[in-house]
């Protein structure tokens, strides 16, 4: 249940098998021991579902995470690239200030979005 990366499917296919090994209880139990296992399979079907429940935010905030750190990864490389244009802009001694300005209006956009991501993930 603590590991966000398996599916709920999967927790509920594990949770079923665990079930039907359980009931296997009722077939060679006494009346006070099938009661007792029915008591706590209730008991835990409750809980599992409870836990089904409070785990789903805790999901989606993983994949929020995730879909922002993509972003951070794709706006550094774009910013990365700016950074690398304005070194050759300034190593082949190119006087164009239409390209610079250009160039680091796009390096700030890029920063600006790694940055508006970072503050998704913190918040």
């Amino acid at each position: 249940m603590s590991n966000l990366g398996v599916s709920d499917s999967d927790l509920s296919n594990q949770f079923s098998k665990s079930a039907a090994i359980i009931s296997k209880v009722y077939a060679i139990g006494s009346s006070k021991t099938v009661k007792t296992v029915s008591e706590l399979t209730s008991a835990m079907g409750s809980k599992y579902l409870l836990l089904i429940a409070e785990r789903i935010p805790l999901v989606q905030r993983k994949q929020e995470i995730e879909i922002q750190n993509e972003l951070i990864i794709k706006a550094s490389a774009e910013r990365d690239q700016m950074i690398e244009i304005m070194k050759n802009v300034n190593l082949q001694g190119v006087q164009d200030d239409r390209l610079m300005s250009v160039v680091e209006r796009n390096f700030k956009f890029q920063k600006e979005q790694v940055e508006n991501c970072w503050k998704n993930v913190i918040n």
